[in-house]
C-alpha cells in the first residue's frame, strides 16, 4: 500500500509499481492519494496488475485477504470486511476498549456508592439502637435506684 502526493505520484504509479508487480509480486497493490482523493487497486493476475473496479458499495474488494478498501469522509483510507462493515483501526478499537473500561469503572463507583449509602444506614440504625440500649439502661437503673429507696424505706419501718 503507497500513500501518494504529488510529488511521489510518478515513482508510486510507474517505478514502484513495477518493483512489487515483477520482482516482489506482491498480490495487491494500492495508491491512495489523501490530498488528491483517489484510490488506485491493483491485483496481480498471471503476473501482470489487472486494475481492480469498485464494486457498488464503493468498495474494492481484496479477495484473498477477505477485507475490502474504501474511502470514508472523503479523504480517509479504510478497511471493511467481506460484508463492508468497517473494520476498527488500532485507536478506535483502544478508544472503545477504553469506553467499555470507563463504563466498568462508573458502574463499580456506583455500586460503591450503594454501598456507602447502605453502611451509613446501619451505622444510623446501630446508633439509634445504641441510644436506645442507652435509654433502656439509664431507666432500669433509675428503676434500680428507686427500688433500692423502697426497700431501705420498708427496712426502717
Amino acid at each position: 500500500m503507497e500513500f501518494s502526493s504529488f510529488s511521489t505520484r510518478r515513482v508510486d504509479h510507474h517505478k514502484k509499481k513495477q518493483i512489487y508487480e515483477q520482482v516482489l509480486k506482491v498480490p495487491y497493490y494500492i495508491i491512495f492519494d489523501p490530498h488528491a482523493i483517489y484510490l488506485n487497486v491493483y491485483a496481480l493476475k498471471e503476473g501482470m496488475y489487472q486494475s481492480q473496479e469498485a464494486n457498488e458499495q464503493g468498495y474494492w474488494c481484496l479477495e484473498e485477504l477477505k477485507i475490502q478498501v474504501g474511502i470514508e469522509n472523503s479523504n480517509t483510507l479504510r478497511l471493511f470486511d467481506t460484508e463492508g462493515n468497517l473494520i476498527p483501526s488500532s485507536a478506535e478499537k483502544e478508544a472503545q476498549r477504553a469506553e467499555k473500561e470507563a463504563q466498568r469503572a462508573e458502574k463499580e463507583a456506583q455500586r460503591a456508592e450503594k454501598e456507602a449509602q447502605r453502611a451509613e444506614k446501619e451505622a444510623q440504625r446501630a446508633k439509634k439502637l445504641e441510644e436506645r440500649i442507652q435509654q433502656i439502661t439509664q431507666q432500669a437503673e433509675k428503676e434500680k435506684q428507686a427500688l433500692l429507696e423502697e426497700m431501705a424505706t420498708l427496712r426502717k419501718q
